[in-house]
């Protein structure tokens, strides 16, 4: 008998449904303290209410000292895992999620082969000395892998080796313009874009001053793309952090991967998202972008998976446990996390 292709699906409709968890750890009274973690997410709290999201749909995990709206609890390791199951629970197809993390980010061996490096990416909740860092695999069960079809997350990690942090299985190639596939891809179904405060082999600095406050170089450096006009596409959004951190003297580049990518995409075609209430469509799935007719994923498998320096400025601080020397950053598995050859500057 023939086969025919597929007619065209109907469009995905927004849910309504918005939900976002934003994570600032400055870990204070250590010696990997930072000082502008909880300012990026008071910025992106902003950020997201002006575009919409419900002020009782935001979760903030950050350090107790600082009394920040939504607060939910500290940054510990627990609380950061059941944020992210909060986040993705019950999600459907319409939904609109984000998460953002701002802290830490350090590196460890990879026992499974599965890293092209030979290291698994990792942020470090508030008491990551006891009870352990969060390594990408854990990041991609909780936050990547539970999404249906249809829904999305858009997700930034302002921290030191977060290039690939989600473990999504494509990287947008800025010098050829074009999505490449990871060599060991983990294939899913919802539609989650990451956007990476540098290189999995950079750090990422703290130490950006905006409206006379600190911050990380990469959120401050998102917040002021976001407010240059409507209607970017993926790769304009990342050419504009690049040219915004590059204006202030910072060398990180950020990262762009994506759990999908359309067929608009690989016939360079790029269309261009709408605002949502006064932001880009990254914050909504409800736009052409993210029309379900227009994905195809480029594994036979992904329908069926389930699981499957800076170089930080005179006056920035690298976003590294391991660069700051704390002994503490030390993996719950007895191995010291890389280090990455920058200096301590305060």
């Amino acid at each position: 008998p023939s086969r025919t292709r597929p007619g065209p699906q109907p469009p995905i409709r927004a849910t309504g449904r918005r939900r976002a968890l934003l994570v600032g750890i400055n870990y204070p009274g250590t010696s990997a303290e930072l000082s502008g973690c909880v300012n990026d997410v008071l910025a992106i709290r902003g950020m997201l209410l002006s575009a919409g999201f419900p002020a009782e749909g935001i979760t903030v995990l950050a350090d107790p000292m600082h009394k920040c709206p939504g607060a939910a609890g500290p940054p510990t390791r627990a609380n950061m895992l059941r944020g992210m199951q909060w986040l993705v629970a019950g999600a459907q197809a319409g939904d609109s999620l984000f998460f953002h993390y701002s802290g830490h980010g350090s590196q460890q061996p990879d026992r499974t082969g599965m890293e092209s490096d030979g290291y698994n990416e990792t942020i470090c909740p508030s008491d990551f000395n006891s009870a352990g860092q969060i390594i990408d695999d854990e990041l991609w069960t909780h936050l990547v892998s539970p999404l249906p079809s249809g829904a999305r997350l858009t997700a930034i990690m302002d921290c030191c080796h977060s290039g690939t942090g989600l473990d999504l299985p494509f990287n947008w190639d800025s010098s050829r313009g074009v999505w490449r596939e990871d060599t060991n891809p983990s294939h899913s179904l919802g539609d989650v874009v990451l956007f990476s405060g540098c290189q999995d082999d950079q750090t990422s600095a703290d130490g950006d001053m905006s409206l006379f406050k600190v911050g990380g170089a990469m959120t401050n450096a998102f917040v002021r793309a976001m407010a240059e006009g409507p209607f970017p596409t993926y790769p304009e959004l990342l050419h504009r952090l690049h040219r915004q951190l590059r204006s202030r003297g910072f060398t990180q580049r950020p990262q762009l991967t994506s759990s999908q990518v359309t067929a608009s995409c690989l016939r360079r075609e790029r269309p261009r998202c709408s605002l949502v209430d006064s932001q880009s469509c990254l914050l909504d799935p409800s736009h052409s972008c993210a029309d379900s007719r227009n994905h195809r994923r480029l594994s036979t498998c992904a329908s069926a998976c389930s699981h499957s320096p800076k170089a930080s400025s005179p006056t920035a601080t690298p976003r590294s446990a391991a660069c700051n020397g704390a002994s503490s950053a030390r993996a719950a598995v007895g191995q010291a996390p890389r280090r990455c050859e920058c200096s301590l500057i305060r």
